[in-house]
């Protein structure tokens, strides 16, 4: 017998895509919905513990999700670069 896997999406941000506008993410959100994805906006990963059944991930708002697999994504944001050229000195004049 097999059964359709679960899927659970834990976003520490209280929207997907936060770059974008939520007008532009609101068909990304359906999307998923539509797939059965559960999505914990607002609730990111404390930690991931081993249950008796396997391993359960635990949100920071305590919520407790059992899983068989974690598939872990960070973000990363632009780098932010000085408006200063190497080598060259910020003076503050007074």
């Amino acid at each position: 017998m097999s059964r359709e896997p679960s899927v659970s999406v834990l976003e520490q941000l209280p929207r997907v895509m936060p770059p974008l506008d939520p007008e532009t993410t609101a068909p990304v959100v359906q999307h998923l919905d539509s797939r059965g994805i559960d999505l914990h906006l607002g609730d990111g990963l404390q930690r991931i513990d081993q249950g008796d059944d396997g391993l359960v991930v635990i949100a920071e708002s305590g919520a407790r999700l059992p899983t068989d697999l974690v598939i872990l994504t960070i973000g990363v944001g632009p780098r932010r670069r000085s408006r200063e050229t190497p080598g060259s000195r910020s003076t503050n004049a007074a």
